[in-house]
């Protein structure tokens, strides 16, 4: 009696998670606490460097609450300096996602170094992290094989490793060093042909992100000012470069400030030139030029209704 007694309390705590588990693939029984991705669509599974693929299917919410996020990628080995993201749809950056909702996506990205991945888009929350996938607990991501030579970011070269002939992206200097010491063979000729990815750091002081492209320089920090609507970019300069920079609104404009105020930007303490070359509902996107002396650029924008 007592083991039927068992079998029964099993069962009845047991059945209501097996059609959860059926109707949306988790593979742990526990269902998603914000959403997934469902009907997720690969363009194609094996391509060479350089090419891209389309990634889609549908942004499906399970919360009571409207959300916003961002579209990225999941990559093992690590998606950095391997891939680069080419468009999203909805092309806004930050997707505002309403409750209960289904809103289709689309992802083009481009594959950067060869090799055999597991890859997968994700939707993150601000202030949260990844919180959308396809996985759900699965250990299920599509295979994804890239042939070719790698490409790397402006600055680097590739070369192969002498042990395996595996490929990876160095400094020309450091390239020069370990071939020296054989460790690496000739650098690939064809390498030089560089890409410059789109680059994503969090925001100190504020729970959103900023996406950039920058060239002979890197970012080390990127800070808010709350009381002057403004953002602050420590950074490392080797020479004369370029900053796009994409700017959530929220963080240059005040709710009663007029559409679009102009942005004024400072390079180490000195108004420098910019230009806008994009706007969207959400963001705004600047160009900005500098010198190998600057170590500092403030973008300023508007406190109140000026």
């Amino acid at each position: 009696m007592k083991t039927l007694f068992s079998l029964f309390f099993v069962c009845l705590i047991t059945a209501p998670l097996l059609p959860l588990a059926s109707a949306h693939g988790v593979c742990t029984g526990i269902s998603p606490r914000f959403g997934r991705l469902d009907d997720v669509h690969f363009s194609s599974q094996t391509i060479q460097t350089g090419d891209a693929i389309t990634i889609t299917g549908n942004i499906t919410t399970m919360v009571q609450q409207n959300l916003y996020g961002f579209l990225s990628i999941h990559s093992s080995p690590s998606p950095h300096a391997r891939w680069a993201i080419v468009t999203t749809e909805p092309n806004e950056k930050i997707i505002n996602i309403t409750q209960f909702s289904k809103v289709p996506f689309s992802m083009t990205v481009k594959a950067l170094q060869p090799g055999t991945y597991k890859l997968s888009p994700v939707l993150y929350l601000p202030g949260i992290g990844p919180a959308f996938g396809v996985l759900d607990g699965c250990n299920t991501e599509p295979m994804v094989t890239v042939a070719g030579d790698p490409i790397c970011n402006q600055g680097f070269v590739g070369v192969l490793k002498t042990e395996d002939g595996s490929p990876v992206c160095v400094k020309p200097e450091t390239a020069k060093t370990l071939v020296e010491r054989g460790w690496a063979s000739n650098t690939l000729s064809h390498s030089a042909h560089a890409v410059i990815s789109m680059q994503t750091m969090n925001v100190t002081n504020s729970n959103l992100f900023v996406n950039y492209t920058i060239t002979n320089a890197k970012i080390l920090d990127i800070k808010a000012d709350t009381r002057s609507a403004s953002i602050i970019i420590s950074m490392q300069a080797s020479g004369n470069g370029n900053l796009d920079i994409v700017i959530p609104r929220i963080l240059v404009e005040y709710p009663h400030s007029q559409m679009d105020p102009h942005l004024f930007v400072l390079g180490n303490g000195q108004e420098i030139d910019s230009k806008e070359i994009k706007t969207t509902p959400n963001e705004r996107t600047l160009s900005i030029p500098f010198k190998a002396d600057i170590n500092q650029i403030e973008i300023i924008g508007a406190v109140c209704c000026t």
